[in-house]
């Protein structure tokens, strides 16, 4: 198993599988798009991801989410609670801003927004997760 938990045919799966995600959930210019499984572990991202998060997409898939972006879930969830906080999340609609970290440990605030997506062929939930840097405040 490599350092984000899956063996290399499940890594190889996971990279086939996001091949598969639609190039317009892949290349949003103002926001970096990810796809989650239903526990939280990152299976695509887009090409922004690497710039908000300084790190390589290939380095993101199959890590959690919260490795980037904190609080999301609680400290000791369980996978099942994770889930269900993932579709609790979904409900709002709205951005919602959590801190995150790049790959250097440096903090910044974020943005998110959560859709849930059924899977229709598997069963299991995956969401599009919307992730942008807030605009600076404004001063007077």
């Amino acid at each position: 198993m490599g350092e984000s938990g899956y063996t290399e045919f499940q890594r190889v799966a996971l990279e086939q599988w996001a091949s598969s995600v639609p190039p317009r959930f892949r290349s949003r210019k103002e926001s970096s798009t990810l796809v989650l499984d239903q526990f939280g572990r990152i299976l695509s991202c887009s090409p922004c991801a690497e710039r908000i998060f300084g790190t390589s997409q290939m380095s993101m898939l199959g890590c959690g989410i919260s490795d980037f972006v904190s609080g999301l879930f609680h400290a000791g969830s369980s996978p099942s609670h994770s889930a269900r906080h993932l579709v609790y999340l979904c409900a709002g609609g709205g951005w919602c801003r959590f801190e995150a970290r790049d790959a250097a440990g440096q903090s910044f605030p974020v943005e998110i927004n959560l859709t849930r997506m059924a899977s229709i062929d598997t069963g299991r939930d995956r969401y599009l997760m919307d992730v942008r840097q807030p605009a600076p405040a404004p001063t007077y």
